[in-house]
């Protein structure tokens, strides 16, 4: 058989089974947060059905809390993480 991509590229979600992704420090955009959400953003417009855990706490709380596709689990505690 030949080679195809297709052949190795596994389905991401369905809105019955939507994959998870996840954050865990602080809340800013020094680590990047910004452009994850913009990332984010696009898949969520292309209809492709995930979730985004995240735990933290900082400048960029209200802004990742807004988003529909956000689980938000608030401060953890170091040893909880």
């Amino acid at each position: 058989m030949p080679y195809s991509d297709d052949n190795y590229r596994p389905s991401l979600s369905t809105p019955q089974t939507p994959f998870r992704l996840g954050y865990l420090g602080r809340l800013t955009e020094d680590k990047g947060l910004r452009v994850v959400l913009r990332a984010l953003d696009e898949l969520n417009q292309e209809g492709i059905h995930y979730r985004f855990i995240v735990g933290g706490n900082g400048p960029l709380r209200d802004e990742v809390c807004r988003r529909s596709y956000v689980d938000y689990k608030g401060l953890i505690p170091h040893n909880q993480a």
